[in-house]
């Protein structure tokens, strides 16, 4: 920031002294270095405020002097020329020409440099549209960078020429490896879900976008954080957010839930459960279609609280007693229930509450007793002694994790912030604590312990082989399977 300020200043001293910044370009060019070399783009742009046409003939025998580094910067000062709105035409003509030429005849960093020039004024000038476009289209990674950026930085100017769309759907070919332009256009897709009118063209671009460099995994967190901006502000939009969930859980290219599930991964964590499916989708889907997107939720949601509310949304369809009770009732007794007794009757019992119709009501009872029914069954069976574990061995496995659990919290502590700049003082007895600042001491407090639980599917706790094993096959399962 200090140095784009000193830089400024110098700019503007140097628009009122014309031949000192003749001077400083050829003073600089004696003993040229990485720490100079931004010193003779200061001398070109200000050389512009007065004298145009001879800004632009020493911005071109720098690009042209054969050393790299006066060539870089010389075609960011074709950059900084093409962005003066007061130049004439014709010579902004012959700005745009050059760069033009760089970009179609160069290679390497002078050719990108060429390309940020050209997107940097994209916002301003059309001329450049149709080149970057034709690269674009062909997947030209550098052309793609330098507009995810522009799209970001300029988000207002391309909504005001129209473009945006056109240039939006091209970002579809941006490869994940470039971190930088893909966290910019992140910024940009997420700035245009300002207005909900544009949130079909971000949610596809997502898919294709996915479609292209997904990832089939059972969760696909790389996505995830790559647009994590955008989602956030995509999921309160829930029409769209609805239908986004629901298509990828029926899309038969794996990469759609995979992505889908690192998607619901980060919304756990920001306590958003309460999800549901596109009920317009579901009032046009045959039992096939029901049975794979039951298929898909179990194999891809992995929270409990998101998969119960998901499939609790199915009842939202038309005809739900002939085409949803049979299957849903499966889904919740034999599967969510079985791996969440108690959470899965509890959500049932409240979504009656919730439920406008008697029937959804009776239903949803009807389930919640089931899946008490199975829970006391089972409890009632008496344990067999075999499966209990002696007392000597329960206690030294107590001990053998007590001891693990302080190990690890001290290792943990050692990294600890607070730890760093706090004094520790060992309490010798009792349970309280008090502070002891500026003479003065402070009010007694009560220490208490802390804790933080998860729901571990049943499934998981006495066969994970074979629970993987089942997760895999709902993830492989295919739209015309039985």
């Amino acid at each position: 920031m200090a140095s784009g300020a000193i830089h400024g200043a110098l700019e503007s001293w140097l628009e009122t002294h014309v031949g000192a910044a003749l001077e400083l370009h050829a003073k600089v060019l004696e003993n040229l270095s990485e720490a100079t070399a931004s010193l003779l783009g200061n001398a070109v742009a200000a050389l512009a405020k007065t004298d145009y046409a001879s800004a632009i003939e020493v911005a071109r025998r720098d690009v042209r002097s054969g050393a790299p580094l006066r060539e870089r910067v010389g075609v960011w000062a074709l950059g900084r020329l093409l962005l003066d709105e007061r130049a004439p035409s014709p010579l902004i003509d012959l700005v745009t020409r050059e760069v033009v030429t760089l970009i179609e005849r160069e290679q390497g960093e002078l050719r990108l440099q060429a390309i940020h020039a050209a997107a940097s004024a994209m916002h301003i000038l059309a001329v450049f549209d149709s080149i970057l476009e034709r690269l674009a289209e062909g997947g030209d990674q550098d052309v793609l960078c330098a507009v995810a950026t522009a799209l970001f930085l300029r988000a207002k100017d391309f909504s005001e020429r129209g473009s945006t769309p056109r240039w939006v759907g091209l970002m579809t070919s941006l490869k994940p490896e470039f971190k930088g332009a893909i966290r910019n256009l992140d910024h940009a897709l997420a700035k245009l879900l300002s207005d909900p009118a544009n949130a079909p063209m971000v949610a596809s671009t997502l898919e294709k976008w996915v479609a292209n460099h997904g990832h089939r995994a059972a969760i696909d967190s790389e996505t995830a954080s790559l647009f994590n901006h955008t989602v956030r502000k995509l999921v309160p939009l829930e029409a769209s957010w609805e239908s986004l969930v629901t298509n990828w859980l029926l899309s038969d290219q794996q990469a759609h839930p995979a992505a889908l599930a690192g998607f619901l991964s980060q919304l756990s964590h920001h306590s958003r459960t309460e999800l549901r499916l596109d009920k317009g989708r579901l009032n046009g889907l045959a039992t096939e279609d029901l049975l794979f997107l039951a298929r898909r939720l179990l194999g891809y949601v992995h929270d409990r609280a998101q998969l119960t509310s998901l499939a609790l949304s199915m009842l939202l369809s038309n005809e739900s007693e002939r085409r949803i009770y049979p299957i849903l009732g499966a889904l919740l007794v034999d599967e969510i229930g079985y791996d969440y007794p108690g959470s899965t009757s509890a959500a049932c019992r409240n979504a009656t509450e919730a439920a406008s119709m008697g029937s959804h009501k009776e239903f949803l009872l009807k389930v919640a007793e089931t899946v008490d029914q199975v829970v006391n069954e089972q409890s009632s069976l008496p344990m067999l002694n075999e499966l209990r574990p002696p007392t000597r061995l329960r206690r030294l496995f107590s001990r053998a994790r007590a001891k693990q659990m302080n190990e690890s919290f001290e290792e943990a502590s050692r990294d600890s912030i607070w730890r760093q700049v706090s004094t520790q003082i060992t309490i010798k007895a009792g349970r309280g604590t008090f502070s002891y600042q500026d003479a003065n001491y402070g009010p007694s407090m009560k220490l208490s312990s802390m804790s933080h639980s998860i729901e571990l599917p049943r499934r998981e706790a006495f066969d994970p082989i074979g629970n993987s094993i089942r997760h895999l096959g709902f993830r492989l399962a295919k739209l015309d399977e039985s």
